[in-house]
């Protein structure tokens, strides 16, 4: 099978759009503007349409013809063009499916998506029960594993959790939910005696008494860390005493 990798061309014979055929080129034209006509709502179809509205028509041309689906070479085409600083029209970085989406290919995505997920609710719970029955082989769980466990996956997924808990912190009704789940678990003698177990089984291992005393001595070095653990001891002492003394301070 031949790929034909072709150009359409605008104004000034400016590329503006790179794509792949098996067809002939006019057909494939033909094909662009049929859908630009019926509303294809992106920048290319936008772009296509701006030139009917002027009487004008994109102009098509034959970049190259390759053995196989094409999708390499149109990836390295779309790249050149873009290295060349040319502004194309089309959404992704070429090849099958989506890859490096725009963000207005993107968005189209999550708008479709909610969309379907809010009129077929039943597509969702088959989803759910397809990922839950489905078992996974040894090879690709320590695969998984693996890929977890690299310092760039350990760094992303490290710094999205202090987002997450920053904006979840910042948000009154969330610590006064905290506070009580944590109040909640230290009235539990249990809980207390598995949080306390914990820290003894911590504190008896010698590399996580060294890592919590590098951590410490770290965050006394630091004039603001200081600062605010003395903020935090003197309103943890007043808030012991107003308890003590029943609110009088």
């Amino acid at each position: 099978m031949k790929t034909k990798i072709y150009a359409l061309r605008g104004e000034n014979r400016f590329v503006r759009y790179v794509g792949k055929t098996i067809h002939p080129l006019l057909v494939r034209l033909q094909g662009h503007l049929d859908g630009a006509r019926k509303g294809d709502d992106t920048y290319k179809g936008r772009w296509i349409r701006s030139m009917l509205s002027k009487g004008l028509i994109p102009t098509i041309t034959l970049l190259g013809e390759y053995e196989g689906d094409g999708n390499k070479e149109e990836i390295a085409w779309i790249k050149y063009f873009r290295d060349g600083g040319v502004e194309l029209t089309n959404g992704t970085d070429g090849g099958d499916g989506i890859s490096n989406p725009s963000k207005m290919v993107r968005d189209k995505i999550s708008t479709t998506l909610k969309q379907m997920y809010k009129e077929h609710p039943e597509i969702l719970k088959e989803m759910a029960l397809r990922v839950l029955g489905t078992k996974r082989s040894k090879e690709t769980i320590a695969k998984m594993i693996a890929t977890r466990n690299t310092p760039a996956a350990r760094k992303r997924n490290s710094d999205a959790q202090k987002i997450s808990s920053t904006k979840r912190y910042q948000n009154p009704k969330e610590r006064e939910k905290l506070s009580i789940a944590q109040h909640k678990r230290y009235q539990d003698s249990d809980e207390l005696k598995k949080l306390s177990d914990a820290h003894i089984r911590r504190y008896q291992d010698p590399k996580e008494r060294e890592k919590t005393g590098i951590a410490t001595s770290k965050r006394y070095e630091d004039p603001k860390e200081r600062l605010k653990m003395s903020v935090a001891g003197i309103k943890g002492w007043i808030k012991r005493k107003q308890k003590q003394i029943g609110g009088r301070i």
